[in-house]
């Protein structure tokens, strides 16, 4: 077992003295190239024209496209028929998980998911993505149910310069290659980790949903 021991460092200018509390090894039992590593690709420009050299990110945001414009069952044959979700309370959902992981955006009048920060590992059976996006999203209201569009109250504003009422950050999934599938990757797992408690919350104010259905969620 390797010994770790705090170094004190010394950084040293004209106007102050640092001091930074460090760890240095005091043994050295595995080398950098006795364990197995994989290839791995890690993005960290905003939005998606920055990450497309990874076919990965090609192919997400292909499917994030069709997902934007709410067209769920155009976005089906992106999911492998053992698919789980994980939603941010925890629960795992393994029966419906498609279904209900698009129902977790059914209050949603529309919404955009912008890419912040990701790395793309290679596993044996295709990748896995870990990363944060922001999800902007905008209530459905009874206004916008008649047609109209509410801009006063937003204030969360996209990469685009679109004003939003809510933002947070989405999810995480990992995919398996899939050449019988007609986009080549499936998604195998999602999970989430957006807070829904402040978007639900305005919801009920809203009227959108009523505050039972909440509590009983």
């Amino acid at each position: 077992m390797s010994c770790f021991r705090p170094v004190d460092v010394e950084n040293t200018n004209k106007t102050n003295t640092t001091h930074i509390s460090l760890f240095q090894s005091s043994t050295q039992t595995i080398s950098d190239n006795e364990f197995p590593t994989k290839p791995a690709f890690i993005a960290d420009a905003i939005g998606w024209e920055g990450n497309r050299a990874h076919s990965v990110w090609r192919w997400l945001d292909e499917h994030t496209v069709v997902f934007h414009e709410k067209n769920f069952e155009d976005c089906k044959p992106y999911y492998a028929s053992d698919f789980v979700f994980v939603k941010s309370t925890g629960e795992v959902i393994t029966d419906e998980a498609v279904g209900a992981f698009h129902s977790q955006y059914a209050l949603f009048d529309s919404f955009f998911h912008e890419p912040v920060y990701s790395t793309i590992v290679a596993t044996d059976d295709g990748h896995r993505l870990m990363g944060s996006a922001r999800l902007f999203v905008n209530l459905l209201t009874p206004n916008r149910l008649e047609g109209g569009v509410e801009e006063e109250g937003k204030k969360h504003v996209d990469m685009h310069g679109r004003k939003w009422d809510y933002v947070g950050q989405a999810v995480f999934f990992d995919a398996v290659t899939d050449p019988a599938s007609p986009h080549g990757r499936q998604f195998t797992q999602m999970q989430a980790y957006m807070d829904p408690l402040h978007i639900l919350a305005s919801a009920v104010e809203r009227s959108v949903i009523p505050a039972e259905v909440v509590l009983a969620g």
